[in-house]
């Protein structure tokens, strides 16, 4: 299934402020769909999309509406609705594969509607090269403001981004509900126009909370690709590139036996290889470090989903959490070896929590490490064999980690 959703959060009363764009999909099917959200505070019922069509003529597209409480926070109403093209969705609105919408989002009776903002839908052949961005641990210091700028100055290239993915760590609310107000006001210009997509990380728990803010913010495609967690974990096709992602802080993270390690099997399962070749795996803890912070946390998670990445030729697997920087070699219980992922531990998003500056001794399988920059990742795929991955710091978005990953 390959589809295209869209999050719209509205921080201002009759008033799209923070608008996001997601990607999302399956192996089995092929469609294209938005989902469009938007949160208003002061709880004035905004119902309506509005996208512009190819005939250049305005849609409009009614949405569902929930809120969640936490503590004494009352969030305001946040909408739902959904775009699609093809016949998985009867429910929505279909949309045109290689095409550029315009939409906004606001409420028709009372004429009140956001400034518009502009997403491309996925194209209908796989065009080379293309890209897409992975980062963690962002937040909304003086230094993720300055990563995000980083990010967006990548929107200049020739081949610009076409989705983010964030391997959990979004707004460090930490419980502080306003915050996620803050960082998705922050992000806006780039996520209203590039899919991001987000898997959980252990701040998004908020005081066990059961990561209830992270679950009604966001719209992942998790009924899509089959899961029954809420925003957990979840799958999609984008060009040749089935990505998964997934919860490094389930509580039956070292069984094989849950809900999500099923989902994950079943999943991997139906990957067809000859259609997205490239697999892609993203979450919060990393199985593979060398930095003193966090040392050893992923041994848990490792010693039972490792086999099944291995087994199913996961070709890279991203993660954060520790707010460094470091990639593997191809590797698979504790060797190197060249039928394993490569692993990319990237922590280093921005929080105010710092960098991670103590490692421990280098093993075999570490190839390169720092942390003296925050930094992102930009991962370009040429055909279905050949990838560049490229480290960058912000700065200047100086490149100072690069490297060719091949499969057969």
């Amino acid at each position: 299934m390959r589809f295209t959703t869209s999050i719209l959060l509205l921080t201002y009363v009759l008033c799209c402020q923070s608008l996001r764009l997601n990607a999302a999909g399956t192996a089995q099917h092929i469609i294209k769909e938005q989902l469009t959200d938007w949160v208003e505070p002061d709880h004035v019922h905004l119902s309506l999309t509005v996208v512009s069509t190819q005939g250049g003529k305005e849609q409009i597209v009614k949405a569902d509406t929930e809120t969640y409480q936490y503590k004494n926070y009352e969030s305001g109403y946040i909408h739902i609705s959904c775009q699609a093209q093809g016949n998985q969705r009867e429910e929505c609105t279909f949309l045109t594969m290689s095409f550029r919408y315009k939409y906004r989002c606001g409420d028709g009776k009372l004429k009140k509607f956001s400034s518009v903002s502009s997403f491309s839908t996925e194209t209908a052949t796989v065009q080379f090269p293309w890209s897409f961005i992975a980062m963690a641990d962002h937040g909304t210091s003086k230094d993720s403001e300055r990563l995000l700028k980083s990010m967006t100055k990548e929107m200049k290239r020739s081949n610009p981004p076409q989705l983010i993915i964030h391997s959990g760590d979004v707004s460090y609310a930490n419980g502080d509900q306003p915050i996620w107000d803050d960082w998705q006001h922050m992000v806006n210009p780039l996520a209203s126009t590039l899919p991001w997509m987000i898997a959980p990380g252990n701040h998004e728990k908020e005081h066990k909370s059961n990561f209830l803010a992270f679950r009604h913010r966001f719209s992942m495609p998790y009924k899509q690709s089959g899961s029954t967690d809420r925003n957990m974990y979840y799958s999609f096709d984008y060009q040749n590139a089935h990505f998964i992602a997934l919860n490094s802080e389930d509580d039956d993270i070292d069984s094989d036996q849950s809900d999500q390690y099923n989902w994950l099997q079943n999943d991997l399962k139906n990957i067809d290889r000859q259609r997205t070749p490239w697999v892609f795996v993203y979450f919060h803890t990393p199985i593979y470090c060398s930095n003193s912070a966090h040392y050893e946390e992923g041994q848990p998670m490792g010693s039972v989903y490792e086999d099944l990445l291995f087994q199913n030729s996961v070709d890279v697997v991203f993660s954060g959490h520790v707010h460094a920087y470091e990639r593997t070699q191809r590797i698979y219980r504790d060797e190197i070896n060249e039928k394993g992922p490569v692993y990319i531990i990237n922590g280093a998003g921005g929080t105010s929590e710092g960098l991670a500056t103590s490692w421990e001794e280098t093993p075999d399988w570490s190839v390169f490490r720092q942390s003296e920059h925050w930094g992102h990742g930009l991962i370009q795929i040429y055909n279905g064999t050949h990838m560049r991955y490229q480290f960058k710091e912000d700065m200047h978005s100086k490149i100072i980690d690069e490297v060719w990953i091949t499969r057969e």
